[in-house]
């Protein structure tokens, strides 16, 4: 990691790291975890379907642009693509 410029303090780098860095369990990232999990368990499929919608819509949005295009399931040709994640 590179420490250059004014703007960098070393010493809050190293405190980052610290707390990412470590040999024991992070209850509060287990927690996390823990909470991630019971909420896809509840709503997931709705959550992935809001996020599907919301990608097509900024497709369509960036789309309607003018000089972007944002691909789609049109790339599909069962040959050199065979799937699109739409998210």
């Amino acid at each position: 990691l590179l420490l250059i410029g004014e703007q960098m303090n070393p010493e809050y780098v190293r405190q980052i790291i610290n707390l990412t860095q470590s040999t024991s369990a992070s209850y509060l990232l287990m927690a996390s975890l823990d909470i991630s999990r019971r909420n896809l368990a509840l709503r997931g499929k709705e959550s992935f379907e809001e996020v599907i919608e919301l990608s097509e819509y900024a497709r369509h949005e960036i789309n309607a642009i003018g000089g972007y295009y944002a691909y789609s399931k049109e790339l599909i040709d069962g040959v050199s693509v065979c799937d699109f994640d739409v998210t």
